[in-house]
């Protein structure tokens, strides 16, 4: 009888770890979105920079609906990397699908691309 009760306390905290691991897979990509706009809060609220993170995996990571602005944008953003040990993962490969920058042309400044940069404009000079 001890036997029995023993095997499924056993099963009992088995699935719920399992539950809470599948909770934390499934939350993954929006816990990961927090965590770069908490980190790089400043950044993202100079520059106008949205994004949606939409999988995170052990060896790639998908950005989608990327805008920089509103000229700057990505339909989607692929980060392959390489987890090395208990360091930082060493990126393998970036990947953008969908990039569109708008721009217009100034007859005094140039090509302008608006905003870049947290202070102004981007110019591409022209000529």
């Amino acid at each position: 009888m001890r036997f029995k009760s023993a095997t499924i306390s056993v099963l009992v905290v088995l699935g719920a770890a399992a539950l809470v691991l599948l909770i934390l897979a499934v939350n993954l990509p929006m816990a990961v979105q927090w965590f770069i706009e908490y980190r790089y809060k400043p950044l993202l609220s100079s520059n106008q920079l949205a994004f949606q993170v939409s999988h995170v995996g052990k060896s790639r990571t998908l950005v989608s609906d990327l805008r920089w602005g509103r000229d700057i944008s990505a339909d989607l953003v692929s980060v392959s990397y390489d987890i090395q040990g208990l360091g930082r993962p060493a990126l393998q490969r970036l990947t953008l699908s969908g990039l569109t920058i708008q721009a217009r042309y100034d007859p005094d400044q140039g090509m302008v691309i608006d905003p870049v940069f947290a202070g102004g404009s981007a110019l591409l000079a022209t000529g």
